[in-house]
């Protein structure tokens, strides 16, 4: 971590910072009153993981002073949207439910072999 460029950017998120914070699982939002606009350094670590969109518009994230995250935001009042979304988590449940069908599929395909099989004795015994 850089602490001349953390010094930097804590001044300036300590004049701008976000007001009426709402947090639930997932996903921040805020509002700021920026009287020049500019870049916003948030205290939130720097991942791939999180989207974030001001006014509703889609913004790229960039790694600030080597861990924290920061974004551009205008002039003026603007509402920011920060959502967390895990990475690689679509991939996973999708490897997941395709090895579940899978195992159900030969599961049933089990359970009918052995059913003709019983039947075929069971014919062979009367």
């Amino acid at each position: 971590m850089d602490p001349t460029a953390l010094a930097k950017y804590a001044t300036a998120a300590q004049e701008t910072g976000l007001q009426d914070v709402k947090v639930d699982n997932s996903s921040i939002s805020g509002t700021t009153n920026s009287e020049t606009g500019g870049t916003m350094l948030l205290t939130v670590p720097y991942d791939k993981g999180w989207r974030f969109q001001v006014n509703g518009k889609d913004v790229e994230a960039k790694k600030t002073a080597g861990y924290f995250t920061s974004i551009e935001v205008p002039k003026g009042k603007a509402v920011i949207t920060a959502t967390y979304h895990v990475p690689g988590m679509r991939v996973g449940l999708t490897v997941t439910v395709i090895s579940l069908l899978i195992l159900l599929l030969l599961y049933i395909r089990e359970r009918r072999r052995v059913l003709v099989a019983h039947r075929m004795l069971t014919r062979r015994i009367r």
